[in-house]
């Protein structure tokens, strides 16, 4: 199949779906035919002569069977789409313009997009006419604009085998829609695609909107546009053109039905804008933030109301270029290297807004600086692991990788980024060339590992053993093969946090005073291990602190402190205080028998 008829097979498959929007038509479910056959010999064929013209018998059948019933034609079920097929067929039509169907919506729907028959919004003698999607009758007259109709099934007993034709009869009812069959058909090809688009997306009030279609075997074009409210308009497309004004502003959509007298197909849906009101953001976006002298660059500006963007762009404090951009889009180059500035107006013809500015470099030499980070420095086989490059003025970024002395991997990082992963365990090492056309930089080496085991230690530290409430203390964890580390803390007893330290690292505070424990566990896929215990103390305030009795600095108050303390107090050989300002408990800066008394109640009551 070409591109070209893929093209047009998906504009079919996109039309089809989209005419339960646009119509508010029920969804097409199911385009078989139902239990009911064509029941034609049902009719009673001495009430009518056939004139050749196909319409007009139609519409005489319809009218000569008034009065006959359900029960008479042979009708097993509601019969008033059978009805109609059956009028088509017995006036000389065949299968190729006429169709059954289980409900009126599917017969609607296998008229339409089976047998050709288009919608109309002037009916004639012979035309279909649709009042709910439940009922479907045949246009017998027009005249003076009062439409008559003739059909079955609606004779009023509520029983389809009692019910009867009414006979012709004045549109009882609003009518909902109008389709005319093929009744001129000669095999002419239908139109398989159909295609709607504006020359513009945004306008402003009573602002001209020339809608243009096309189509391969079309013949007419009818145009379908709706807005918030549903339908706003139905206007024919002569050559398949149409200039319009709008008078309400809002969204709207439109498609165009492109058909002959072979069938119809449907256009997919386009959108437009009609504005009363100046835009009230404006945004500019560049494809690039590098590029070399005379590389193109793309900008794209949006707005929500604009229907015309002017980009202004500076260099070295004067204005470089000022150039409207079409439809919000505006490729160019530069011919002078530095930094520019460049912001876009999106306006109306109520008013504008301005953009915030953005930043690019137009480059002429090769970059000066390299460099490669990773977003971790352990992944296990498998784990994914993200680069990063940064240069000047680089343009294009190719990584490097290298394991057992051998490159394992060269690849281009775009826009400087690269995630990947790794089937084999070990130590590798990598670094990124930054290039333009002028030259390249290569950066330093980086190390990362790939490990395929448990972590065999585990180890954590804290930056104090003391702290204050609201105090912040950093816990450190180190391990070998840990790709991960969760530290556990308890208190009184109880768990009081888990956490995970990224990068093994966690900062934290505390609102309860007291003794507390924490550990690591250090893990990766492969399993993990668990770090022995350190331990820390909480305070009240700092003042609580630093005179805590806690003299030998081991974490905790208690009988070796009282010891130590009475041991320098009595001048013993070699004794000496890590922390004198933890044994100064009155706080007088002198050590005598009065802070050891304080020691030994404080020691009690932490006991107790």
């Amino acid at each position: 199949m070409t591109k070209t008829n893929i093209h047009k097979w998906v504009a079919i498959l996109v039309s089809f779906l989209m005419i339960g929007t646009l119509f508010s038509m029920l969804p097409i479910t199911n385009l078989t035919a139902s239990a009911i056959s064509c029941q034609k010999d049902g009719f009673d064929k001495s009430r009518y002569t056939l004139s050749g013209n196909m319409a007009e018998d139609v519409a005489t059948i319809a009218k000569s069977q008034k009065g006959r019933t359900g029960a008479q034609f042979g009708y097993t079920e509601a019969w008033c789409d059978e009805f109609v097929a059956d009028c088509i067929e017995n006036a000389g039509a065949d299968s190729s313009i006429v169709g059954h169907g289980g409900t009126v919506a599917d017969f609607e729907s296998i008229m339409r997009q089976k047998k050709g028959a288009v919608e109309v919004s002037s009916p004639q003698v012979g035309d279909l006419v649709f009042f709910t999607y439940s009922h479907v009758e045949i246009v017998t007259k027009v005249e003076n604009g009062t439409v008559y109709c003739a059909g079955g099934n609606n004779g009023g007993t509520g029983n389809y085998k009692t019910n009867y034709c009414a006979g012709e009869r004045k549109l009882y009812a609003t009518a909902r829609l109008y389709l005319r069959p093929n009744y001129k058909n000669t095999n002419v090809e239908p139109p398989t695609y159909s295609i709607l688009y504006t020359n513009k997306a945004t306008i402003t009030l009573n602002e001209d909107i020339v809608f243009t279609a096309s189509s391969d075997y079309a013949t007419g074009y009818l145009i379908g546009i709706n807005d918030i409210n549903g339908r706003y308009a139905t206007e024919n497309m002569p050559n398949g053109s149409l200039t319009m004004k709008f008078s309400k502003a809002g969204s709207y959509s439109a498609y165009v039905t492109s058909y002959n007298t072979a069938g119809y197909c449907d256009s997919a849906l386009i959108y437009f804008t009609v504005i009363d009101s100046a835009p009230t953001f404006s945004q500019l976006t560049s494809s690039k933030n590098k590029i070399l002298i005379d590389e193109e660059i793309e900008f794209n500006a949006i707005s929500d109301n604009a229907t015309a963007y002017w980009i202004g762009i500076d260099h070295n404090g004067e204005r470089y270029l000022t150039k409207e951009m079409v439809n919000g889009t505006l490729k160019c180059s530069f011919s002078d290297a530095g930094v520019y500035t460049a912001y876009v107006t999106s306006s109306n013809a109520y008013g504008g807004s301005d953009s915030k500015l953005i930043t690019f470099t137009v480059i002429d030499s090769a970059p000066t600086f390299s460099q490669l980070t990773s977003s971790t420095n352990k992944i296990s086989i498998g784990e994914e692991i993200e680069f990063n490059a940064i240069s000047d003025n680089a343009t294009a970024y190719w990584i490097g990788i290298d394991h057992n002395g051998e490159r394992y991997l060269t690849k281009e990082m775009v826009n400087g980024t690269l995630k990947c992963s790794f089937s084999d365990a070990g130590v590798y090492t990598a670094y990124v060339t930054s290039s333009n056309a002028y030259g390249g930089s290569d950066s330093k080496l980086i190390t990362f590992t790939v490990i395929d085991s448990a972590p065999t230690f585990s180890q954590l530290t804290s930056s104090t053993n003391k702290i204050s409430i609201g105090e912040e203390i950093e816990f450190n964890a180190i391990s070998d093969n840990a790709t991960a580390y969760w530290i556990g803390i308890d208190h009184n007893g109880g768990r009081y946090l888990t956490e995970e330290m990224v990068n093994g690292t966690l900062k934290c505070s505390f609102s309860d005073a007291g003794v507390y424990t924490a550990y690591v566990t250090s893990s990766n896929k492969y399993g993990g291990i668990d770090s022995k215990l350190i331990t820390f103390t909480v305070y009240i305030n700092e003042n609580e602190m630093v005179y805590n009795g806690d003299c030998n600095m081991d974490g905790n108050l208690n009988i070796i402190d009282i010891v130590l303390l009475q041991k320098f107090l009595t001048n013993v050989q070699d004794i000496d205080i890590a922390d004198w300002k933890a044994a100064d408990l009155s706080q007088d800066n002198i050590l005598n028998i009065s802070d050891l008394c304080i020691m030994k109640n404080k020691l009690l009551s932490i006991e107790k």
